[in-house]
């Protein structure tokens, strides 16, 4: 590693510790504000189901600091000061949007009035982030309530679940080009309730359930402003929630599941590269075999479950890391079919070379009217990734030579599909397919090549 990375990950993290240091001296003293004035015990009050009326606590953003555009935003990036105490129904406003959920209460985001709405933007957590005004906090019961009463459109709810790195956003654009379809790309109010249930296991049975479905009905709650009705809120969470597809299904037996996947070595090849940009996975990739490294910081980032705890790869190769996490989440898509979980697997090359034909059989399973396929490829043209730090351009200029696959690393990754029960590195031929997974009709068919996804 160079002077200049060692440079640069010493400013970006100091910066970071800095700001976490100085929000907590912050908080702390606003908090004994709080205590004084009042607010403190209006917030203890809240949580009683006589309080409901008022208790929406909003939350002025006073100054807002990232680690990088990799990790969803969280309520200890912001420094806030109060406001005032609204209904709850305050949030059912265009401009609210769910920002996660604690095992306390749920926290929403308010964007600025000339910021464009977050559910537009390629990244949902990014159009969050860019647009941030205001913090609203909810207790998690009384967010309950809110849920419960909120009335919902007869749209058609879709998780797309993914590997990291497969195009997952571009398919996600594809139903956001179509001008009828909301979408939420990797919504940190799902991927939080993700870890809590199949991580931390807080909740079990059905409370989780009933959290689940409520949480997915407030972020899709109606917005307005589109080219007509909403026929679909299309949720792309990360790697993480893989494991609860059974529980979505459960929770919201009418919602359709989508598992895009590519060859693991292309997954693991893209997220090294992205590693050359985001802070986050530059210590995953720089520091992979000091003790205990690895599974840390890939909880960070929403990227392990408990097969990730104490691993640490076996050689020197920069691909181990993200072949792990894509043999990973083909195993759980496996072993929830056969557990009788309803849902589809789309090989991303099959999205890149039968372009049309692929995008009408998803949105014929999504039960949306195939008349928006013509308008629905155009984002196939498209960097999916633009007005990211990780654009197609960005990553090519940090990492114009792609990590080389060793002797070394494919011993590894055999051993990784054989604990797995998954496919091995030579079991990619162009006509494997997952079981469950749609196959290629008769169609227009594009040229082969890279598509606009991050490389």
């Amino acid at each position: 590693m160079s002077f200049e990375v060692y440079r640069e990950l010493f400013i970006t993290y100091t910066q970071w510790l800095l700001f976490l240091l100085l929000n907590v001296l912050y908080t702390s003293v606003r908090n004994i504000s709080w205590i004084l004035n009042g607010t403190y015990w209006r917030l203890i009050r809240n949580q009683r189901p006589e309080n409901y009326e008022q208790c929406a606590h909003v939350m002025q953003i006073v100054y807002k600091h990232q680690l990088d555009q990799f990790i969803e935003p969280r309520i200890s990036d912001f420094m806030l000061v109060h406001d005032r105490f609204e209904h709850p129904n305050y949030v059912l406003r265009d401009d609210v949007t769910l920002l996660t959920i604690t095992d306390s209460r749920a926290i929403f985001l308010q964007s600025r009035k000339d910021a464009a709405p977050p559910f537009r933007h390629n990244f949902f957590v990014i159009g969050q982030w860019e647009g941030a005004d205001k913090i609203i906090t909810i207790p998690l019961n009384q967010f309950q309530t809110l849920a419960e009463s909120t009335r919902r459109d007869d749209a058609q709810i879709v998780f797309l679940q993914n590997q990291s790195r497969c195009g997952g956003t571009l398919l996600t654009n594809v139903f956001l080009e179509t001008g009828r379809c909301v979408t939420f790309n990797e919504p940190g109010a799902i991927n939080a309730l993700s870890k809590y249930i199949f991580i931390d296991k807080i909740w079990d049975g059905a409370e989780t359930r009933r959290l689940f479905r409520n949480t997915v009905h407030m972020l899709c709650k109606p917005y307005r402003g589109l080219d007509g009705p909403v026929l679909a809120y299309v949720i792309k969470p990360t790697v993480t929630s893989i494991p609860c597809m059974s529980v979505i299904q459960e929770s919201l037996p009418d919602a359709v599941q989508l598992f895009l996947y590519r060859r693991p070595v292309e997954v693991a090849t893209s997220l090294r590269r992205l590693g050359q940009v985001i802070p986050t996975l530059k210590l995953v990739y720089y520091f992979p075999r000091l003790p205990g490294v690895v599974a840390p910081l890939l909880r960070i980032i929403g990227h392990t479950d408990v097969q990730m705890r104490g691993w640490t790869p076996r050689c020197h190769s920069d691909l181990e890391i993200g072949y792990r996490i894509a043999s990973m989440s083909m195993y759980y898509y496996l072993k929830c079919r056969r557990e009788g979980v309803s849902v589809t697997g789309i090989r991303y090359s099959d999205l890149v070379a039968h372009r049309d034909a692929i995008i009408r059989q998803i949105f014929e399973r999504c039960h949306l009217t195939t008349e928006l396929v013509a308008e629905a490829v155009k984002a196939l043209d498209r960097d999916s990734q633009e007005r990211t730090d990780f654009s197609q351009k960005r990553l090519k200029e940090a990492c114009p030579n792609p990590p080389k696959v060793t002797t070394a690393f494919l011993e590894a990754a055999r051993d990784m599909a054989k604990e797995f029960d998954v496919p091995g590195p030579e079991g990619w031929d162009p006509g494997f397919r997952l079981p469950g997974s749609i196959e290629p009709k008769a169609g227009p068919k594009a040229e082969e090549g890279e598509a606009n996804c991050a490389p």
